[in-house]
């Protein structure tokens, strides 16, 4: 509730400020006072500009809150890999099979854990599940783009979410890179 009254006190100042200084470029005599005569245009004016600008940083200031990054812990033949995952409510996937939760990592994040890396971004995903053992398998998922696809998944010796350990969590191979900035390497459910 204090953020939201934050909120409207400084969105109020900064219209005020915005009055303020439309009226004193439009040359104005301006007295000390709480009013200010300026006329409906300049009025609408200034409320248009402090809105867009006002809305601009919210938004972006909104988007940025709204994020919650995990600390993901990999464990697999001993190798160990850190990765910064995002908590997203719309992954919902869940291996068929054991019923477990799915983490989606890149493939280039995994990479350390392996000898020969390569396979993970293998175009042929037979060739790949032959390659990564007994431990890996194939997991359907649908997404945004696609009706329906296969991805590697394979079950790691531990998993830690933000120091957690997880035994319910298997990681799915995504040849892709998740984040266009690189801000995080996996994508978690929310």
């Amino acid at each position: 509730m204090r953020r939201l009254f934050a909120a409207f006190f400084a969105v109020s100042a900064a219209f005020a400020g915005a009055i303020y200084a439309a009226a004193s470029l439009a040359g104005r005599q301006l007295r000390p006072g709480l009013y200010i005569p300026v006329s409906l245009r300049m009025l609408l004016l200034s409320f248009a500009l402090c809105y867009a600008s006002v809305s601009l940083l919210f938004r972006h200031v909104g988007r940025r809150a709204e994020r919650r990054l995990h600390a993901l812990e990999i464990t697999h033949c001993g190798r160990t890999v850190s990765v910064r995952a995002l908590a997203d409510s719309g992954n919902e996937l869940v291996e068929p099979l054991s019923g477990c939760r799915v983490a989606v990592v890149g493939a280039s994040a995994l990479a350390p854990l392996f000898d020969d890396p390569a396979f993970l971004t293998e175009p042929d995903l037979l060739a790949a599940l032959k390659r990564g053992g007994t431990r890996f398998r194939l997991l359907p998922c649908m997404g945004v783009a696609a009706r329906s696809a296969l991805l590697l998944c394979f079950r790691p010796d531990a998993i830690l979410v933000d120091g957690i350990p997880r035994t319910d969590l298997m990681v799915a191979v995504s040849p892709n890179q998740l984040s266009p900035d690189g801000e995080y390497q996996a994508i978690t459910g929310g």
